[in-house]
């Protein structure tokens, strides 16, 4: 895809990356046992946390702005999808707190990932 940093291991970081987004909509979809201590909001702040780390580390590998931005998009659109797949299932209910959380939290990793914390990756992977 374009708008890639050229990183000598782009492969691997994308592989994490897949991963990453592979786990969530596994979790997401999964039925959960609820938590020993419920807290109200709490699933919230993990939506946004997730949604974050995944947007940073894709920030790792976006070399320009509009690359950054368009998987910004896609990670909003995963998220939609995500939540109308659980309205599907049984175990799972959409909610569409969950996707103004995912979103915040894109929106904070994307902007992030716009300052020189977005470059960190490539300066520890850079060609020798």
């Amino acid at each position: 895809m374009s708008g890639l940093r050229r990183l000598p291991r782009i492969a691997l970081w994308r592989r994490f990356g897949r991963l990453a987004l592979a786990a969530t909509v596994v979790v997401c979809l999964l039925p959960m046992p609820r938590s020993p201590i419920p807290v109200e909001g709490a699933d919230k702040i993990e939506h946004a946390l997730g949604w974050f780390a995944i947007m940073l580390w894709y920030a790792q590998l976006a070399a320009v702005p509009r690359a950054l931005l368009a998987r910004a998009c896609g990670f909003v659109a995963l998220g939609a999808a995500i939540e109308l797949a659980q309205s599907l299932t049984p175990w799972r209910s959409a909610d569409p707190w969950d996707l103004a959380a995912n979103v915040a939290g894109i929106a904070a990793g994307a902007a992030l990932g716009l300052t020189p914390l977005g470059g960190v990756l490539a300066r520890i992977d850079r060609p020798r």
